[in-house]
């Protein structure tokens, strides 16, 4: 019994202790269990991607959460796949060549980046950890995968931004070097080379100084600008230094602009310098101060207005000719009535064809800050940027006031010379019926005094006392008188008188009215003053020449300055008459024609010179108006008679002078002259002028 009692304790004792273990295991099991199912969930709800596959069959035994969503296939659509289904830069070759390492021990993991292939056919980039376990005799693959598509875009805006950066760098006009804390330079750009005449592979890894002059040479650290004066810096550190010289490869030196900043790295201390290579800078401004002088100098006066005509900048000549300072002129209108200009047609017509054409030329007259009429010859242009908006107007003005005197007087000086050489013809026009009225009075005085002793015997006759008087002696006395001649001779004698004064007042009437002295403008009879004109060169034209005259009767009179046209009309006729004598001699002394003619054309009064003389070439032709120039033998001709006349005609009326010639064919000039004054309208330039200011 007690052996029995002792076997069932000790038979209890054992299921006692194996209750106890079993409850252990179980507890075990149970905390296994509960961790595993704590690490499951830590593992589905990762943020990663992970997979485990079979390592014999490669079909996917578990996939998380995170890659269920990232991938958009279902778990039951994962449960028939393969790693292969999702990278399709995989063959399964290739990829057994890849997870080989692991299969033979060789590696305990793999680290590679690959691409995984979304349901939707998308795709996306993955870093991949790869490892190779056995669980209870069952190999499989555990695949750990981060989803790399920001990091992707961040390295490729990096890549983006560093690409711009070193792009920026290379199109710098500027040379750009980083040198290390040794001096070291380490980046050189494309400005870089062309500045200082070395590449890249030449001066990469040369210190500093090999860039700077010899004085400077051996001194440390040359990118702090010692050498230089500083001009100050920025909140970035960065300094900037003017004073300092550099060296080309070709050891030809030129002054620098040197800005320099420190920045440190992880990999140490580097200095970054900009240099600009200044000697163009001093070259332009060396120009622009020789500009500067050229215009504060200039003898024309030179203005600056803004684009809205206020006053920006006028040079010294201003000064000297208006009396304005440049104080008193800045930032006031230019329209101003305060600025005292009495013409403001003018300005406006400049600013009409400013806007229109961007240029314009032309006179007008301005007030000096006294009061003073100045005349100005002026020209203005203007000034856009680059977006072509107009910024600024230039006008330059030249006073022209001792010019036009001066012209004026030489215009008389001409009239007179012309007069003066036309003096001798004139003289001989009026001598000529002066000596037959005179040769006409002394044959009416001699008349007379026979006349008046056939009077006194008849009287005497008549005293007698024979009541009457015989025929036959007074058929004497009238012989001895003769009668009948004085009868024919007295009336034609007086009739000759008469029509030699008429000649010689109409000679004299034609050069007073040549000689018309007035200086504005007055409505002219335009056919009469060329009848005038005509007369007075008769002299000049009627040993080589007949005038063909065509006058429209109907041309209304035309605003003009009558003795300046005269002048002009004058000079075309004397010329011709010229041209024509000098094509007789070379002809055999044949006579010319002249043909003078006016009518109206729309607003304009068109006079036509023609001649049937020597013509010129087209050479002549081009420079017919020009100061000075003449084709007459010295002291026949001065070169000033067509070049007044054209500006006679377009600078004071307003019109045009054109001329046609063919050398051998003779040559017509042709004056058109505005019916209405161009001064009395705000209208802009007329045809053929620039303007009619």
């Amino acid at each position: 019994v007690e052996e029995r009692t002792r076997e069932l304790e000790n038979q209890a004792n054992e299921l006692l202790e194996i209750n106890w273990r079993i409850e252990k295991e179980a507890e075990e099991r149970l905390q296994a269990q509960a961790e595993a199912a704590h690490f499951g969930k830590l593992l589905n709800e990762s943020a990663h991607e992970i997979y485990t596959f079979d390592a014999e069959t490669l079909r996917f035994s578990n996939v998380n959460e995170s890659a269920i969503n990232n991938l958009g296939y279902s778990l039951d659509d994962l449960a028939d796949m393969t790693p292969l289904d999702l990278k399709p830069e995989f063959d399964l070759e290739s990829f057994e060549a890849v997870i080989e390492p692991l299969r033979t021990g060789e590696v305990p993991n793999l680290w590679f980046e690959t691409v995984h292939r979304r349901y939707d056919g998308t795709h996306y980039p993955v870093v991949v950890s790869l490892q190779l376990t056995e669980v209870n005799g069952r190999r499989s693959f555990v695949a750990v995968l981060r989803d790399i598509t920001e990091r992707r875009n961040t390295e490729a805006l990096i890549k983006a931004s560093q690409a711009r950066y070193q792009a920026a760098i290379e199109l710098m006009p500027d040379a750009h070097v980083i040198t290390d804390d040794q001096g070291r330079i380490q980046t050189f750009n494309n400005a870089a080379e062309e500045i200082f005449g070395y590449s890249r592979d030449e001066i990469i890894g040369q210190n500093i100084r090999v860039l700077m002059p010899g004085p400077h040479e051996g001194s440390e650290d040359p990118f702090t600008g010692r050498f230089g004066e500083s001009i100050g810096g920025d909140a970035t550190g960065a300094r900037r230094y003017r004073g300092l010289w550099a060296c080309r490869k070709d050891q030809s030196e030129f002054p620098i602009s040197l800005l320099v900043q420190r920045f440190a790295t992880d990999e140490g201390l580097f200095f970054s310098g900009i240099i600009t290579d200044i000697s163009k800078l001093q070259e332009v401004e060396s120009r622009n101060r020789l500009l500067s002088a050229v215009v504060e100098q200039a003898t024309d006066q030179i203005i600056l207005l803004n684009a809205d005509q206020t006053f920006e900048y006028v040079n010294p000549q201003v000064e000297r000719d208006m009396g304005w300072r440049l104080e008193e002129l800045r930032g006031k209108s230019s329209v101003d009535p305060d600025s005292r200009r009495p013409f403001a047609e003018n300005y406006e017509a400049m600013y009409a064809a400013l806007h229109a054409d961007g240029i314009w030329k032309g006179q007008f007259r301005s007030k000096t800050r006294d009061g003073e009429t100045v005349d100005l010859d002026v020209t203005a242009s203007v000034l856009k940027n680059d977006e072509r908006a107009l910024t600024h107007y230039v006008i330059i003005g030249r006073n022209i006031t001792n010019r036009l005197k001066l012209e004026d007087r030489l215009r008389r000086s001409q009239k007179l010379e012309s007069i003066g050489q036309l003096a001798a013809g004139i003289a001989h026009e009026i001598n000529t019926p002066a000596q037959y009225v005179g040769d006409n009075n002394r044959f009416l005085k001699e008349s007379f005094d026979d006349i008046g002793t056939l009077l006194g015997r008849i009287d005497a006759m008549m005293d007698e006392d024979s009541d009457t008087i015989a025929k036959t002696e007074l058929r004497k006395l009238l012989g001895d008188a003769d009668a009948e001649y004085l009868q024919e001779e007295v009336p034609r004698a007086i009739d000759q008188s008469l029509d030699g004064i008429a000649r010689i007042s109409r000679i004299v009437r034609a050069m007073k009215e040549f000689s018309h002295p007035a200086e504005e403008k007055t409505a002219t009879d335009l056919n009469r003053a060329i009848e005038s004109t005509i007369t007075v060169a008769s002299n000049e034209w009627k040993y080589v020449a007949d005038v063909r005259k065509d006058l429209d009767a109907r041309l209304d009179p035309v605003p003009c300055l009558p003795g300046e046209l005269n002048q002009v009309v004058l000079n075309m006729i004397v010329n011709a008459a010229h041209a024509i004598g000098d094509a007789s001699e070379q002809n055999g002394n044949e006579r010319g024609t002249i043909s003078v003619s006016t009518k109206r054309l729309d607003e304009w009064a068109e006079i036509r010179i023609a001649d049937t003389g020597t013509g010129m070439s087209e050479e002549v032709r081009q420079r017919i108006f020009d100061p000075f120039f003449t084709t007459k033998e010295v002291g026949k001709g001065t070169g000033q008679g067509l070049s007044i006349a054209h500006a006679i005609i377009v600078e004071k009326h307003g019109g045009t002078l054109d001329v046609e010639s063919e050398l051998g064919e003779g040559t017509c000039f042709t004056i058109r002259i505005p019916l209405v004054d161009p001064e009395e309208t705000s209208a802009g330039t007329r045809p053929g002028q620039e303007n009619a200011a």
